[in-house]
């Protein structure tokens, strides 16, 4: 094989690879798209010493693309989900428990990590699989019983059909380390949100 020819078939093996590589970065999806979205649903508050509560919770928050940490300007650093508001209803005890989210934002980051550059996405909007979400910051208090803060490990689902709404499941889930509060029900997205690959 001659010298240009060699040339050729390196110089074309080294275009092939690129183009496999770029196939390869996928890009994050949120749809419709970014933006504020509201979950909501009966959730549980157990705190050793004080009563259980049970509430109407509803959390709004942030959904946006994380910046281009990688600068292929490509959307493939994750997703960012920040909870700036929310409230309980729903009982007398519910009156009595606050999340203190004006002072205290909770944001997401991936399980172990207290970055919230990045959320895990789903691999495609609806194959009723799950993926675990931390939420950091978090400062739940109960009069007369003191707070139970830092983070908290949810289930996130994007629903398990189209039509399902995306979910937050806490499944006994604890506020770790300090508190000892722990958090059971599902929150739904009253206007549909889908993160995925």
């Amino acid at each position: 094989m001659s010298m240009k020819m060699m040339k050729k078939v390196v110089m074309g093996s080294i275009g092939a690879a690129a183009m496999i590589a770029a196939a390869g970065v996928q890009a994050d999806t949120i749809a419709p798209g970014p933006g504020s979205y509201t979950f909501t649903g009966s959730t549980t508050l157990d705190k050793p010493g004080a009563p259980t509560i049970t509430c109407n919770l509803t959390l709004n928050g942030d959904v946006a693309y994380a910046p281009d940490a990688n600068g292929n300007g490509i959307t493939d650093d994750g997703v960012t989900i920040d909870v700036n508001s929310g409230s309980l209803s729903g009982g007398f005890l519910c009156g009595f428990v606050s999340l203190n989210l004006s002072s205290n934002p909770w944001y997401a980051s991936d399980v172990g990590s207290a970055t919230p550059q990045k959320v895990t996405t789903l691999p495609s909007p609806r194959l009723g699989t799950t993926e675990q979400v931390q939420f950091n910051n978090i400062n739940v208090s109960i009069i007369g019983y003191g707070s139970c803060t830092d983070t908290i490990v949810v289930d996130y689902t994007n629903g398990a059909s189209v039509g399902d709404p995306s979910q937050f499941v806490f499944t006994g889930a604890p506020i770790t380390p300090n508190g000892g509060c722990t958090v059971t029900g599902t929150l739904n997205a009253t206007s549909d949100v889908d993160v995925f690959l």
